[in-house]
């Protein structure tokens, strides 16, 4: 129902960011977590200074390994946290979790050297 209500409000004023970031906290509270991060890249889009977004976007990925299923749109976002120096465990986890992978299907030695580059990294932003 408060979806419903949302998408209302949306269709009205389509370019409210505020709206497209609560229709995503609706969406993640129903477990629909893929048009939960759509709402929140839209939200993004309009209002960039929201880089609490960003973090609670790669959590989400986390969750399940849902960023398995959609690698491209992780990495995205993993490359915005990067561009716009977010520091988070999430994006730290997400990021290590995605080369894991890449190690996995390719040059194991150029993905450890990735990865602890990526960590070393962290730890002198930190």
């Amino acid at each position: 129902m408060a979806r419903d209500w949302v998408q209302r409000y949306l269709d009205i004023k389509p370019d409210d960011a505020a709206a497209h970031k609560f229709m995503g906290e609706v969406c993640e509270r129903l477990q629909k977590s893929e048009q939960a991060i759509t709402s929140y890249q839209r939200s993004y889009s309009l209002n960039s200074k929201q880089n609490d977004l960003i973090k609670h976007v790669c959590r989400l990925f986390l969750l399940d390994d849902g960023w398995s299923s959609s690698p491209s749109k992780a990495k995205y976002w993993c490359d915005l946290a990067e561009n716009e120096n977010v520091r988070d465990d999430s994006v730290l986890s997400l990021r290590l979790k995605m080369a894991k992978s890449d190690t996995k299907n390719g040059d194991g030695s150029a993905g450890s050297k990735h990865v602890e580059e990526m960590i070393l990294k962290e730890i002198a932003s930190r």
